[in-house]
């Protein structure tokens, strides 16, 4: 199954919801992945560039879609980058695509 990073900012009301009332958020992100037919694989949150990052798995990239589109309505995140992973063997594949290719960069 295809997997996925969410790489998200929180909003400064959403910072303020967490200190006026802690929450658990994962057991919430993994009920919503696992309605779409997909898992949680892992939830981090972090003092960098981005607030929470999110590993999951999902059936396919219409899917990854629509949990991007559901999570940036509620509202809470001020950025959100979903990205697709490739596996090891997925990128070996695509390398061994890209060995059989030839490509001419633009000239100057």
């Amino acid at each position: 199954m295809p997997r996925y990073v969410s790489l998200a900012s929180y909003t400064p009301a959403a910072f303020t919801a967490f200190v006026g009332k802690p929450q658990e958020r994962a057991s919430g992100a993994a009920e919503l992945l696992r309605k779409m037919g997909g898992s949680l694989i892992s939830m981090d949150f972090s003092n960098g560039d981005f607030d929470v990052l999110i590993m999951f798995e999902l059936p396919d990239d219409v899917t990854a879609a629509a949990f991007a589109l559901r999570v940036n309505g509620a509202g809470h995140f001020k950025s959100n980058k979903v990205v697709r992973l490739l596996s090891s063997d997925e990128f070996l594949a695509a390398q061994q695509k890209a060995h059989l290719l030839s490509y001419e960069p633009p000239k100057a």
